[in-house]
């Protein structure tokens, strides 16, 4: 679905279950002295304050909150860009990864998003996006792709495309302070390999909340107190997230990445591996097992 309709659904779901939500009201800074956890905000103009026990910062990918309280994202290693196009589609609702030799490891995209739209994206890494214009190289990627061509006619595009940083220097360090812990991309959980962040993203506020709620009940939101956050986080993502590091500068070589669309489309295990690493459900290191190795390098 859009990005704006999941929001829509994780607001309405968030006050129903009693949260105070207010639109329009920008964080500016924070504040932990005193015994408390206080927002200052500028809400129509004004400079309030909002205060409370803990603060769970999710603001997204160097959010204007997490810049002005000294958070680090990590280094920008990607950037993207998305374009919403209607069209009729003739590939029955599939997802598509398409890699083209000038932007690997990165790569283009398109999947459907429901009422006859799709989102069509691509990444490309910094190095390369200081050399030419993202949106023009996505703009050329719609109108040249063959697949593109041939998944979707009477192309039209809806909207301005947007471009947008990925940050994937996921440190544990860096997720937790007094009474604050940092939650989806501000914490930099974005994938480094597919440059997802939306899956980590509601898996980590849902940690988060889990160990808010234990800190308020301990009446411990020091540092010290909310630091088991950070070492959940750690076990859960950490390797995971090295491993992705490393998968990502092995797609950056032809022959590799070659070899693995091969196996996706010719060996099921393999495929369903590769099925399961995406969804989240599987972990990097099964790649390295030997029956797994066997079959690459065979």
């Amino acid at each position: 679905m859009p990005r704006r309709k999941l929001d829509v659904v994780l607001i309405q779901a968030a006050v129903e279950a009693g949260a105070e939500f207010l639109d329009g009201v920008r964080a500016a800074g924070m504040s932990s002295e005193g015994g408390s956890a206080d927002v200052y905000v500028m809400n129509n103009g004004k400079r309030e304050t909002l205060r409370g026990h803990v603060v769970i910062a999710a603001d997204g990918t160097r959010g204007g909150f997490s810049s002005r309280i000294g958070l680090q994202s990590g280094p920008l290693l990607c950037v993207a860009a998305r374009m919403y196009v209607t069209g009729d589609d003739h590939s029955e609702g599939l997802l598509d990864m398409l890699f083209e030799p000038d932007i690997v490891p990165c790569y283009g995209w398109v999947f459907p998003v429901g009422n006859g739209m799709y989102n069509v994206g691509m990444g490309m890494t910094i190095e390369y996006a200081r050399r030419r214009s993202l949106i023009e190289r996505l703009e050329t990627f719609l109108r040249t792709n063959p697949r593109v061509l041939r998944r979707l006619s009477n192309c039209q595009v809806v909207g301005k495309p947007r471009g947008f940083g990925l940050y994937a220097g996921f440190r544990p360090s860096q997720v937790y302070r007094e009474r604050l812990l940092v939650a989806g991309d501000a914490a930099g959980l974005v994938s480094p390999l597919t440059g997802a962040g939306i899956s980590r993203a509601l898996i980590s506020g849902e940690v988060a909340a889990r160990h808010a709620r234990s800190a308020l009940m301990n009446g411990d939101c020091s540092a010290n107190g909310l630091a088991a956050y950070a070492r959940e986080l750690g076990a859960r993502f950490g390797r995971q997230h090295a491993l992705r590091r490393f998968v990502q500068r092995l797609f950056g070589h032809e022959y590799i990445l070659n070899r693995v669309v091969h196996l996706l489309g010719h060996d099921e295990a393999f495929g369903r591996l590769a099925h399961a690493i995406l969804a989240d459900t599987a972990d990097y290191s099964d790649l390295l097992r030997p029956r797994m190795l066997v079959k690459f390098f065979a």
